[in-house]
């Protein structure tokens, strides 16, 4: 799927290209929201399928970041061992542990690909919890619902 997402902050619009590239929104605001006199069941079961969708991918782009961030720490590392500087710092031995971890988060490409994870890893985050936040609706229309044929009964 060639899905994007976009997340700014959290109830603040979120935006994705679908899969025939359109820019869609969804405005968790307004999903979340419910008015009790007008309790609709029918659009609930497609606001959590997308958000479980986006989540997918996510989650998805997450790992993929990971195994290269993984990746990408093991050439550093490699790279940092023969490093003559780092040899040199360490009385021309083998550079420490210590050294070569702090060579190799300490180098901007590895850097700027954490910086990457940790911004997926909210997104995550979020969007987990707009699912949550959906079931939570869901279950409070369900409560209402439930009051209200209560309600009609004892009035009929």
């Amino acid at each position: 799927m060639s899905d994007k997402l976009v997340i700014k902050k959290s109830l603040r619009p979120i935006q994705y290209i679908d899969g025939n590239g359109e820019l869609k929104t969804i405005d968790p605001k307004e999903i979340l929201t419910f008015d009790k006199y007008d309790l609709d069941f029918s659009t609930q079961a497609n606001h959590y399928f997308l958000i479980a969708r986006l989540l997918d991918l996510r989650q998805r782009e997450y790992d993929d970041t990971k195994l290269k961030l993984d990746t990408l720490y093991a050439q550093l590392y490699a790279l940092y061992i023969k490093d003559k500087s780092l040899r040199a710092d360490n009385n021309n031995r083998k550079p420490s542990e210590a050294m070569l971890s702090s060579a190799v988060m300490n180098d901007m490409n590895y850097i700027n690909l954490s910086e990457e994870l940790n911004s997926l890893s909210a997104d995550v985050n979020l969007l987990k919890r707009f699912l949550k936040a959906i079931e939570l609706k869901m279950n409070m229309m369900q409560s209402e619902s439930a009051m209200q044929r209560v309600d009609f009964t004892k009035r009929g």
